[in-house]
């Protein structure tokens, strides 16, 4: 049987007739290597996961009884080492959870019986406290020599568990989409993915993710996906309530009611009165919340502020929403304030930049989850490709790896020359050169490309495959 089972291409090993197993958690093994002699252990490895890579340990130590030492050793930077030393002494709960703080878990295919067996024979020796590795040849001598304790043992992989909502930064996420289509698709993915499962005050399920930020750049408006939820003609009349301080029977506001007659205040109105007056301004802004009348009701708007801020001489606008259903309201929201947008840069004779929207409790409700899910199954979402804001870059080998940065429009703004793919990334990405993660998978990809080019000594062509 080949052993380690696991891993064991990423195991060192070195003297298999003995009886120990190193751990150098998040330290190189390669730096514990050489301050320990090879005939000392059997084999030494890294333990990066408190579930996947604990797993693994427990699974290789059980296919390999003659080993009874295990050495923890190294920097501990997520708690993994605590997690092997909380096993060892407190060992699992009937879920094979690991008892103690570091909320690790052995896989269910092992049986409990099996790891008390380990736990009761495997002497663990939590060694993180030793800086000097040398000592440990020393150390190791002093380890008494134990007969193999059993047969060895395997047992079935563990089978990947889809979780129901996939771990996630939670609170900005940012996306920037040309269109509104584009975006929406985006949102429902994000949310259906990430977003968090909670009750909500309409006593219904609902997922979340918070202050969600969308920016749309291109859109006209003029493109109309079959996939959206409500007409060209619905959307058009829902602008109406947007811009129009008519009262609607049956409703208690609308938003226009709050932008065109708050407290007597035409905000729109101002707000264009204040961008032809400067177009410098950073009061050119709207709300519709107000503190004496929403402070406790329940029908307090969801679209909080607008402002618009001129760059370029192109107006920017953004929306704050307290919260938004992503699903039934987004996209109208979107439409209507692109619209606006439009007017109000017709109305102040600028151009027109891109639309920001902030949701800061964006959700999709649980009864439109499965809506929501069949939209996505009907309908591609499209990889970008090209067309990062923030330039694109030229990779030539020169002596060293070249890398040129390229403007949005093709001229050169900058080189940098490394001779790693490491070097150079890291230092694309300390500089934030990169906006977009495909941009950036992208780079990767080729900047690996090149330095094998320059070890191997062959030519390098970007975009095109390596042929060996």
């Amino acid at each position: 049987m080949k052993w380690p089972l696991i891993f064991n291409e990423m195991i060192h090993v070195g003297n298999t007739s003995s009886q120990v197993c190193i751990l150098t958690l998040w330290t190189k093994k390669e730096n514990v290597i050489a301050k320990v002699d090879a005939k000392n252990y059997a084999v030494m490895g890294q333990l990066y996961s408190k579930d996947e890579g604990l797993s693994a340990l427990v699974r290789n130590c059980l296919a390999n009884k003659n080993i009874r030492h295990l050495i923890v050793t190294g920097a501990d930077l997520n708690g993994s080492g605590q997690a092997v030393v909380d096993f060892f002494k407190n060992g699992v709960d009937k879920n094979n959870k690991i008892l103690g703080e570091s909320k690790g878990w052995i896989d269910k295919e092992i049986p409990k019986k099996a790891i008390d067996d380990l736990r009761k024979n495997v002497q663990m020796h939590d060694w993180r406290d030793v800086k000097d590795f040398s000592l440990f040849n020393e150390k190791i001598k002093t380890f008494k020599k134990l007969q193999q304790y059993g047969k060895p043992e395997r047992f079935p992989r563990a089978k990947v568990k889809t979780p129901i909502t996939f771990p996630s930064e939670q609170q900005g996420f940012v996306i920037h989409e040309d269109t509104l289509g584009k975006a929406w698709l985006r949102i429902l993915q994000d949310i259906m993915r990430f977003g968090t499962i909670k009750p909500s005050e309409q006593h219904a399920q609902q997922r979340e993710l918070l202050c969600y930020t969308t920016v749309i750049h291109q859109d006209d408006l003029k493109a109309w996906e079959e996939y959206f939820p409500f007409s060209k003609k619905e959307a058009d009349a829902y602008y109406q309530q947007l811009i129009t301080k008519t009262k609607i029977e049956g409703v208690a506001y609308t938003y226009g009611e709050r932008l065109r007659n708050h407290q007597g205040i035409d905000q729109i109105k101002e707000l264009v009165e204040k961008l032809k007056i400067s177009k410098h301004t950073r009061r050119a802004i709207a709300f519709t919340w107000d503190v004496k009348t929403d402070h406790n009701n329940t029908e307090a708007p969801c679209l909080d502020v607008i402002q618009a801020v001129v760059q370029n001489d192109s107006l920017f606008l953004t929306a704050y929403f307290r919260s938004q259903d992503m699903y039934n309201a987004w996209l109208m929201n979107a439409y209507a304030l692109r619209k606006l947008q439009f007017a109000l840069a017709e109305q102040t004779k600028l151009k027109v930049g891109s639309l920001a929207m902030i949701s800061n409790s964006a959700h999709i409700y649980e009864n439109d989850g499965d809506h929501a899910l069949d939209v996505l199954d009907a309908t591609k979402i499209y990889l970008k490709r090209i067309g990062d804001p923030r330039g694109d870059f030229v990779i030539t080998i020169e002596g060293h790896i070249k890398v040129t940065h390229l403007s949005p429009e093709g001229k050169r703004i900058d080189e940098c020359y490394g001779d790693t793919a490491f070097e150079l990334y890291q230092k694309l990405v300390l500089e934030g050169r990169v906006s977009e993660l495909s941009h950036a998978f992208y780079l990767g990809t080729e900047l690996l490309k090149a330095e094998i080019c320059k070890k191997k000594n062959m030519p390098y062509v970007q975009d095109k495959i390596l042929e060996f």
